[in-house]
Order: structure tokens, then sequence, then C-alpha cells
């Protein structure tokens, strides 16, 4: 039963990284409603496991993970160092995840954070070498109307009542929807946003490398030994 049940839950983790994936590359964010479903199917599977087989470290386990990866996320989302929709799916993976048994010298969950954040590094890297000879920014101007809660704005807006100043959590709802109104009136045209990246889908990679390969950091030192 616990081995249909780890798999069950790598499965939901698996589609719904995919999702997230899909529309994070199609439009630059992660909607939350897929995030939720992970963290409530991770946790209250993990209660209902516990309760069944009298055991309760499954959802101990999964609360201290989805708790600590919460809280990493939402500390780098408050620096700016990702999106408010990749912080949730880190904590909607540990949620899942947390008790998935793998041969690793740390917990699965971690294997799968660190092989995500090695795709993206190496994808990163890529990418701004690739800018940086094409002589391309990491920006890029864009209609008010198709901001996003939580874009990046680089530059100061002074337009009559209205002051914006970027912040590291990104533009709020309700100044897109006066930027829009600026627009309407003529009064702005663009503005000029940073360029993520789809840390979505290469979390999304990292998962599935984790699950059918391993850790590849550990690989990787085994190699150089």
């Amino acid at each position: 039963m616990l081995i249909e049940a780890y798999y069950i839950f790598a499965i939901v983790a698996v589609i719904g990284a995919a999702i997230g994936a899909y529309i994070d590359v199609k439009e630059t964010w992660i909607p939350d409603s897929v995030n939720y479903f992970m963290i409530a199917f991770g946790l209250s599977g993990h209660a209902l496991l516990s309760f069944i087989t009298n055991n309760w470290s499954f959802m101990i386990y999964s609360v201290t993970a989805f708790t600590v990866f919460f809280i990493f996320g939402s500390t780098l989302y408050y620096i700016g160092g990702t999106g408010g929709g990749d912080a949730k799916l880190f904590a909607g993976l540990a949620a899942l995840l947390a008790t998935y048994p793998a041969q690793t010298v740390w917990p699965f969950v971690l294997t799968v954070f660190m092989n995500g954040l090695i795709i993206t590094a190496v994808v990163a890297a890529i990418i701004l070498l690739h800018r940086f000879i094409t002589k391309k920014g990491l920006t890029k101007h864009v209609n008010p109307g198709k901001l996003m809660e939580g874009d990046w704005l680089t530059d100061e807006i002074h337009i009559g009542e209205l002051h914006y100043i970027p912040k590291r959590t990104g533009i709020d709802k309700y100044t897109i929807e006066k930027l829009i109104k600026l627009e309407s009136e003529g009064k702005l045209a663009n503005v000029k946003i940073k360029v993520g990246f789809a840390t979505g889908l290469y979390f999304l990679i990292g998962l599935l490398i984790s699950l059918l390969f391993g850790d590849l950091l550990t690989m990787g030192v085994s190699f150089l030994l």
C-alpha cells in the first residue's frame, strides 16, 4: 500500500509540475490553483496515510517539508530571487514528495530541488551567454494590458497622481489597473519589464531526472572521484 501511495504522490507531482511548466513557458507565470492543489493533495494525502497506517510520521514529514520550503521560497520571493508561483511550486513538491523513498544521501525532496537548481543554473548561463553575444538585454517592452501581477518593472513611473517605484516583489494588481487606465487615456504606451526564466520547466526536468536517474550532484561527485 505504501508503494502505491508513493507512486500516486509522484504522479500528482509530475502532472502538477508539467501543467505549471507549460503555463510558465507560455504565459511566464504558474497558476496558484495548480500549486494549491499540489499542496492540499500532499498534506491531506499524507494525513490520510498516517491515519490508515497509524503512523503519524508521514504527516509530520509532509508538514515539515512543506513548511521549510514554503519559508525558503517566500524568503526568495521577498528578496526578489524568484516569483511567487515558483515559491509555491517548491512548497507543493515538498508536501507531495516529503516521504518518497530514494537511495540518496539526503531526503528525496532535496534531490528534486538541487537537480532543479542545477538545470536552472545551466540553462540560465546559456541564455545569458547568448544574450551577451547577441547584445540583447534581459528586458522587454510590453503594453500595460499585458502585465501580470508580480512582473518586475525596471523603471520608476511618475505620471499625474501615479508614482510607482519598482519593488522586489513585482508590480501589484492595483498599479496594473492604474497603468491600463493611463494607456487608455493615451498617456502611456508601454513599460519595460525584466525577462524571467521559466523556472517551472527547469524544475519539471529536475523532478523527472530525480525520479528516473537520481541525484545529479552525487553522480557528478562520483564521476569526478
